[in-house]
């Protein structure tokens, strides 16, 4: 037994699309004709009684079915992450193009875990590489086994790979402390406490703050070697801390010399 739409019930209507949950849409060929690409029902005959039966449910359709007709489309910025995610496919797979693009652009607030990988699948299956430009970083610190199977498209990943690879290779290098301080002539070795152990008990601090390529930037250097530097006594010497300035140089250094992540290489 099915049920009829209250939104889409119009007497003119000369098709008729029921949910997954058994709601009926009636709706209008032309409609579907102009505002898709892909959908089956446009070369369907009503007049034999006949139903189009899809496979999403009526909370899906009911949104996406405002989009094929001429007037203000429906708010989604309220959605859930899985309901949207099930309307954007559902819009992929109709070819609904106001709605493939009003989706893109409200998932672009879930680009955080835990929902980021689940998007880079949807992104990399559907062409978004604007998307997958900025899940990139949101993505930086996982390891390209658990990437490989959510790209598809070879150059997509090859160039992926590259980006992480060239990510780890700086995260090694701001991981090479300076061996040990350097001393100006006139400097007196005995005022300085960085012979007793202090260089060696600071460098592992800031070494396990950068494990991660995520680690490296800016915000997170600056605030690290500041903990450091404002520690409780013994703090840092002058000669330490002059390494210490050198060394967060060096990575900010660095940093500025990464690029974004970008398709268009």
């Amino acid at each position: 037994m099915s049920t009829q739409s209250q939104r889409f019930n119009a007497n003119d209507a000369d098709v008729v699309i029921r949910s997954s949950d058994n709601v009926d849409f009636r709706l209008h060929k032309k409609n579907l004709e102009f505002a898709t690409g892909g959908f089956p029902p446009t070369t369907t005959s009503s007049d034999s009684g006949e139903v189009v039966k899809l496979d999403e449910t009526a909370a899906t359709l009911d949104i996406m079915f405002q989009f094929v007709y001429p007037k203000r489309y429906p708010p989604l910025y309220k959605m859930e992450f899985e309901d949207l995610m099930l309307l954007a496919e559902a819009a992929e797979k109709y070819q609904v193009f106001a709605l493939m693009n009003t989706c893109e652009f409200h998932l672009r607030k879930f680009l955080e875990e835990p929902y980021a990988m689940r998007i880079l699948e949807f992104a990399a299956a559907h062409d978004y590489r604007g998307l997958i430009e900025e899940l990139a970083m949101v993505l930086i610190d996982q390891p390209l086994s658990a990437i490989a199977d959510k790209i598809p498209d070879y150059t997509i990943y090859k160039l992926w790979s590259a980006y992480r690879e060239e990510r780890m290779r700086l995260l090694f290098h701001a991981n090479q402390a300076p061996q040990k301080p350097l001393f100006s002539d006139n400097m007196n070795f005995s005022h300085c406490n960085c012979h007793n152990g202090t260089w060696h008990r600071i460098v592992p601090v800031i070494q396990q703050q950068l494990q991660k390529p995520s680690d490296l930037n800016s915000s997170h250097i600056q605030a690290v070697f500041k903990r450091v530097q404002e520690s409780e006594p013994p703090k840092p010497s002058q000669c330490c801390t002059r390494e210490l300035d050198r060394w967060r140089s060096i990575i900010m250094n660095d940093i500025i010399q990464i690029q974004p992540f970008s398709l268009s290489k």
